[in-house]
């Protein structure tokens, strides 16, 4: 009974090796001329305004606490297709 039950789960493991195969394709291609230092603004002079805040939910310990966080930020560089 066991081994049936290996060669089951081995037998639906193996599409999923697959798909991540081509899932790394994919990252790969899309990343690969990717440079991390470019800041994707229109003035690099100008600053990005980021907005960071916290809000305590509970206190679950003396050391330990959860909160949620908030992120907010207003992104300037915008798109604008050429159209045909």
């Amino acid at each position: 009974m066991l081994h049936s039950l290996t060669l089951l789960i081995i037998a639906l493991l193996i599409p999923l090796a697959h798909l991540s195969k081509h899932a790394n394709q994919l990252y790969e291609d899309l990343l690969y001329s990717y440079n991390k230092s470019v800041r994707p603004v229109s003035n690099t002079s100008q600053p990005v305004m980021v907005q960071f805040g916290a809000s305590l939910i509970r206190i679950i310990d003396v050391n330990e606490l959860k909160l949620w966080r908030r992120r907010k930020f207003v992104p300037t560089l915008g798109s604008n297709p050429i159209r045909q």
